[in-house]
């Protein structure tokens, strides 16, 4: 029986920042979409197979990297992902630490974020403003979540909340620098804008 929670909309949150690479003109996006027995990690990934779908850009299956959710794994599958035969040119990144491995292996390989490959991450923490390129992220509700989960807690205890409530919060995309059009595109005209 499912009881009470509050979380972020994981799978809206990885679409938006899916469709922010595809309004940049990406057709090969890849993902880093970690360990798949946790729920959120799911729900980042169906987000991105849609936005795909939605839009009617295809997912070669070894475009979907799954990992443990450490540094040293995240880093392996990103590089697994860099020296595919056909490396797609935009990759979604589910969580900050495989973002942090991720970013690595581009260094290791002299990979140029955004001019070879455009990131957008899910999560932001401090560090992504200040990573060079600063990253762009899909932000969750860290503070509002914390907010509504404590509150949920003192409905219950009153007894004025159902046991079975459950809230799901909008994350938001926070647009920086780490996403441009594929290399060898012809043109940004009408891509989004560079903040």
């Amino acid at each position: 029986m499912q009881g009470p929670f509050v979380a972020a909309d994981n799978c809206r949150g990885a679409y938006l920042g899916t469709r922010h690479l595809i309004d940049w003109g990406h057709r090969r996006i890849g993902i880093l979409a970690g360990f798949q027995r946790l729920s959120s990690m799911r729900e980042r990934l169906a987000g991105f197979r849609q936005a795909l779908q939605d839009n009617g850009i295809p997912l070669p299956e070894h475009w979907v990297v799954t990992s443990p959710l450490d540094i040293t794994a995240a880093r392996e599958a990103m590089h697994r992902l860099l020296t595919l035969p056909d490396p797609p040119s935009a990759v979604f990144i589910n969580n900050n630490v495989l973002t942090l491995g991720g970013l690595l292996a581009l260094r290791e390989r002299g990979v140029r974020c955004p001019g070879d490959i455009s990131v957008v991450c899910f999560d932001d923490h401090p560090w992504a403003a200040v990573a060079e390129p600063p990253l762009t992220v899909v932000r969750q509700p860290s503070q509002q979540l914390g907010q509504v989960a404590a509150e949920m807690l003192l409905d219950m205890i009153d007894g004025s909340r159902h046991p079975n409530h459950a809230v799901s919060l909008e994350c938001e995309l926070i647009v920086r620098q780490s996403c441009s059009a594929p290399p060898n595109s012809s043109s940004n005209a009408g891509r989004p804008e560079r903040r």
